[in-house]
């Protein structure tokens, strides 16, 4: 009786073949395999099967012909010979490229990389050939034995513009493998939107780098500190949909000097380079009793002051819509880091757009702030609000004081909100105010801010936090998740809320399309809020975590809150 090979059993060409079996009353046995053709492809003569079993093995060939093989068995006292087969069959090859990619486009002069892997074959042959039919490129008997291949060339500076064909063929393979790429007289090419040129930063600043891609799926974002060191690396960084953005901190010894930015990317001839500056000893200025927009009447009075830092002195200048000075403060001195000057509008001033100018020796860029006049000012209510879809819930939280606009006149509820405004409006909804025994330690919340007392009382009631005990990023902007996980912490602070398990989670996300590019981390937040009603999806089913907050928004989001405490 036959134990191996079982029936119908099949094999590939170089398989290892076990014939193995019992007996009963012989000595020994003769195992004789013959190939499709007839030919005895092996044999084990005289077997020993005292024992009551016996057993051989062979190599099939790497050319075994394929088909029906034979097996015979025989043996002294064994009434007839016994029988038994078993298959031959060769694997079928294949080929899969991994590069290029489906629709990818070069421009003239760029280096192309052909590779792919190969299934049961030895060899490859790639071929490529232009738009008007002629070849290009030829890597004959490209060795494929690891189950891999790769060749690669250079497009010459004059290369055709039009569809490439790459063709792949190989003894085995049935058919040849086609795949395509475009060659491209448009170029790829970047455009840097931040940060401005001769944009000038301190140690412990942060800095954004974004800007626009044309042609590109990807790009690398390298910064060199003037030393040649790398100082931030962005790799791989996400530009199909145009657009990209990466952001790092310099340290607080960052050295002086000239700082270079290099974005490479795929197709991207040479790179595209830019440069900031870091200056230690930079002056500084920030307003902090006039905000962009405010609005006064004719004959009001307009303070203008602030904070500044590596400044002895500030000039201020204001002029008015016609472009005349309408006041001048010269040489203000600064006193334990702020100045302050005031002046009073005519009774005749002109209704229009004013502007703020500070200067002073060693500030990199003058400071500018505009500010309105106007000789009508409604006594409640904003003007930009007519028919938002906010304008109820903004109106009534102004009312009570938890809301204020950014002038007398004007909310701007389509305006990004900062960390700063909506800090301010938490704290002010749950009506906390900071420890005076506690101070500060944020270097960019100082203590004439208008948010200052706001973002204090947050941080102390573990509402926010800052990025490090230096820095808070006042004027940052905020996501939609982060906006969600700073009221969600409130309502824990609030109320007897426990965030929703994984499970929970997962259910009350589902709702949303968009729910895979909420972050790990917020996903909980996120859920609590929503299923308590405080945070609504953005559209019919999208939740859009990653779009920068409006002040609608959070205006929306602190009024559905202020309600669910009641």
């Amino acid at each position: 009786m036959l134990t191996a090979p079982s029936a119908d059993r099949t094999y590939q060409p170089g398989d290892k073949v076990t014939i193995s079996g019992t007996t009963q009353y012989l000595t020994a046995v003769t195992v004789n395999v013959t190939g499709p053709d007839g030919r005895t492809v092996h044999t084990a003569s005289a077997l020993d099967a005292k024992s009551g079993s016996f057993s051989t093995e062979f190599t099939l060939d790497a050319d075994a012909a394929a088909g029906d093989y034979s097996i015979k068995i025989s043996g002294i006292g064994l009434p007839g010979d016994h029988t038994a087969t078993f298959q031959v069959v060769k694997a079928s090859s294949s080929i899969a490229l991994t590069a290029p990619s489906a629709g990818q486009t070069y421009r003239p002069g760029d280096k192309v990389t052909i590779s792919g892997t190969a299934q049961n074959l030895a060899a490859v042959t790639v071929n490529v050939i232009g738009p008007d039919g002629q070849t290009v490129h030829t890597a004959s008997e490209l060795d494929a034995k690891s189950g891999s291949f790769s060749t690669e060339f250079t497009l010459g500076g004059d290369a055709v513009v039009g569809d490439y064909s790459i063709k792949i063929s190989g003894a085995g393979l049935a058919g040849s493998h086609t795949a395509a790429f475009k060659v491209t007289s448009q170029g790829d090419s970047v455009a840097l939107t931040a940060p401005s040129a001769g944009r000038t930063y301190r140690p412990g600043d942060r800095v954004t780098i974004s800007g626009t891609a044309q042609n590109l799926t990807t790009v690398t974002v390298n910064v060199t500190a003037p030393g040649g060191q790398t100082v931030h690396t962005a790799s791989d960084l996400d530009a199909k949909s145009g657009s990209f953005s990466t952001e790092f901190m310099l340290g607080a010894n960052a050295v002086d000097g000239d700082y270079s930015i290099k974005i490479s990317g795929a197709g991207l001839a040479g790179g595209y380079t830019a440069a900031f500056k870091v200056a230690r000893q930079g002056g500084s200025v920030m307003l902090t009793t006039l905000t962009a927009g405010q609005t006064y009447r004719p004959g009001a009075k307009v303070t203008i002051g602030g904070t500044v830092q590596n400044l002895a002195e500030v000039t201020v200048k204001v002029t008015g819509p016609d472009g005349q000075t309408v006041y001048t403060a010269y040489n203000l001195e600064v006193k334990s880091g702020s100045f302050t000057a005031e002046f009073t509008l005519g009774a005749d001033a002109a209704d229009g757009d004013y502007s703020v100018r500070i200067s002073g020796e060693g500030l990199v860029h003058d400071y500018t702030m505009p500010f309105k006049v106007a000789e009508s000012i409604p006594a409640q209510g904003f003007l930009d609000l007519d028919k938002h879809w906010a304008q109820k819930e903004i109106n009534e939280l102004a009312a009570k004081g938890v809301l204020k606009g950014v002038t007398e006149t004007e909310f701007k509820p389509d305006d990004r909100i900062t960390r700063a405004q909506f800090a301010a409006m938490l704290a002010r909804v749950l009506n906390i105010e900071p420890k005076q025994e506690t101070d500060l330690t944020f270097q960019d919340v100082p203590a004439g801010a208008w948010y200052h007392d706001d973002v204090g009382a947050a941080v102390q009631a573990g509402l926010v936090s800052g990025y490090s005990i230096d820095v808070f990023g006042p004027n940052d902007l905020i996501t939609r998740e982060q906006m969600t996980a700073m009221i969600t912490r409130a309502m824990l602070m609030t109320q007897k809320l426990e965030k929703p398990d994984q499970e929970a989670v997962a259910v009350i996300l589902q709702r949303f399309k968009d729910e895979n590019a909420i972050s790990t981390w917020a996903k909980a937040e996120v859920a609590l809020s929503v299923k308590q009603g405080v945070v609504h999806g953005k559209q019919s089913d999208g939740f859009f975590p990653q779009d920068f907050a409006t002040r609608a928004e959070g205006a929306a989001m602190i009024s559905r809150f202020a309600a669910s405490l009641q």
